[in-house]
């Protein structure tokens, strides 16, 4: 059953593989990888306040298989049919057949179709979901290899986006303490086990740091794992569960419909609020079952896997919300560690009782309707998509062609260096261009004023050919995306003096967020195309 999940949902995935919507936001890890496979070194040679694990990740596997855009989109696709089966495999432990596939087909419908993209998010989150699932399984077995691996999952899970490997560490050693130590007699206390999850989860880091110790690059690597806790969160500040992000965006999905059409958009939306609701559903389970626990009332086998998933579950919603980004994408792409949670509200299990509608089938027939209706809005971009998109990292699909990737395609060389600016690192991977600098993207209100003057540096020594400049970023899409960013982030521009003295304005592309002005420098002459 585990394997006809995993492939009826590789076969579902599929359909979104090809189909491209330009975030700019996918094409960060994407270009570091290409960096790195250019013998470029991550923290010395180029910025990322993330941690090394989605880079060298992809960099094997665009090494293995080759630079394209399908292979880590099939990445993705493997990501989305492992968290149904593992969802599966979680929710059977304890819940019925139809609860656990049920579990399993709300997931693969709303979660990675809503982002459908090759982002560290995903693989920070595969990993996550194999660590609680080898958890799990230490829990039943009491085998030390269980434990290494658990550890050495959560160490990856770290390694790729630090705040959810560190609320996720921080779940599993609670989980496995409270158990513990309610259960002093039990074969979870023996030594080999904690060694073995320990040992699993230093080494990772050990070769991490020796690594970068050899390349003198050590502290360059502290400072841009540390560099979010004080840069990232005040631009990025939205309330918990979140739909829009700006209030902007919800005149423009509601205001000219009647009031059917908005309830029909309210309900198609209502999956986004459901998964917000799972962390309290685990919350109020962590302490249904702590208060069992304690009393002793059921087989403290059982009560044990409930509290083990549910810690993990409120875990991954802390670790959204200590970046301050509780919203629905930010919550949706922790959801398979969410899931199991589901399945026990589907099945009615004894510890979400207090829930009003649990195990009700008129509740499983809303929840079967309203996920699939929501996954409906994503399947769009890849059916309906007329326009061939060639690049240099293959060939997709999007809903109509990319005026500045085409001129970029048009205009550069592979290999050449290109300023893209601020932020559509995308462009960069899909062109096989590169910064002249440290930083591929740059945001108001997250990177500081003394890195965009850095990038302007770069530029001017670099005396780079094309700075592409996107007004669409300042005039829709940082208003729509990134309401709170700072007024004094955005109140003077870096690159004025610098386009003003050495650059002139050779072409408008593009429209909306899309709208770009090719600036070119003044010893060269505008290009015809």
């Amino acid at each position: 059953m585990t394997l006809a999940v995993f492939v009826v949902s590789c076969s579902y995935l599929r359909f979104f593989r090809d189909g491209m919507t330009f975030d700019p936001d996918e094409g960060v890890a994407l270009q570091g990888a290409a960096r790195i496979l250019h013998g470029e070194v991550l923290y010395r040679d180029f910025f990322s306040f993330m941690t090394p694990g989605s880079y060298f990740w992809m960099a094997l596997l665009f090494k293995l298989f080759g630079t394209s855009m399908i292979v880590a989109r099939t990445m993705v696709i493997v990501y989305g049919a492992l968290y149904s089966s593992l969802t599966y495999l979680l929710a059977r432990r304890i819940s019925g057949r139809w609860a656990s596939l049920g579990a399993a087909y709300l997931l693969l419908v709303s979660a990675t179709p809503f982002r459908f993209e090759a982002i560290h998010n995903w693989s920070s989150t595969a990993w996550a979901l194999l660590a609680l699932y080898c958890a799990v399984l230490w829990l039943q077995t009491c085998h030390p290899l269980a434990a290494f691996t658990s550890g050495n999952f959560a160490a990856w899970t770290f390694l790729s986006e630090q705040s959810k490997g560190a609320c996720l560490g921080l779940a599993l050693f609670i989980a496995f303490a409270w158990i513990v130590w309610l259960r002093p007699e039990g074969p979870l206390r023996s030594r080999s086990g904690w060694f073995a999850a320990a040992g699993g989860f230093l080494w990772p880091f050990l070769v991490v740091i020796g690594y970068w110790a050899h390349l003198g690059a050590l502290e360059p690597m502290w400072n841009d794992w540390v560099w979010p806790i004080h840069h990232y969160t005040a631009a990025n500040a939205v309330f918990y569960g979140t739909i829009f992000p700006s209030y902007q965006v919800w005149v423009e999905v509601f205001q000219n419909l009647s009031w059917i059409g908005r309830g029909a958009v309210i309900f198609i939306l209502s999956p986004s609020l459901i998964i917000a609701l799972l962390p309290f559903l685990a919350l109020g389970s962590l302490a249904v079952c702590a208060r069992e626990m304690i009393r002793q009332k059921e087989r403290r086998e059982t009560l044990s896997y409930y509290f083990l998933v549910a810690t993990v579950a409120c875990g991954m919603a802390l670790s959204v919300v200590i970046k301050n980004r509780p919203d629905t994408s930010q919550l949706i792409f922790v959801a398979p560690l969410l899931f199991p949670v589901l399945a026990w509200y589907v099945q009615g299990q004894r510890v979400l009782r207090w829930v009003p509608g649990v195990g009700r089938p008129l509740m499983t027939g809303y929840l079967f309707v309203s996920f699939t209706l929501f996954t409906l809005m994503f399947l769009r971009v890849p059916l309906v998509s007329p326009a061939s998109i060639r690049t240099r990292r293959g060939i997709l699909k999007a809903e109509h062609e990319s005026a500045p990737l085409n001129y970029l395609m048009a205009n550069t060389k592979s290999g050449e260096k290109v300023m893209i600016y601020p932020y559509a690192s995308i462009l960069y991977f899909l062109t096989d261009t590169y910064s002249p600098g440290r930083f591929d993207y740059l945001q108001p209100g997250v990177h500081t004023h003394e890195q965009f003057e850095e990038s302007v540096r770069d530029v001017a020594a670099d005396r780079t050919p094309l700075v592409f400049y996107n007004l669409g970023f300042f005039s829709n899409l940082l208003p729509e995306s990134w309401p709170s960013t700072p007024p004094e982030a955005i109140a003077e521009e870096p690159f004025r003096n610098l386009l003003i003295s050495r650059y002139r304005p050779c072409a408008v592309i593009g429209s909306g967020r899309g709208l770009f002005v090719a600036f070119w420098r003044k010893d060269i002459p505008c290009p015809q195309k």
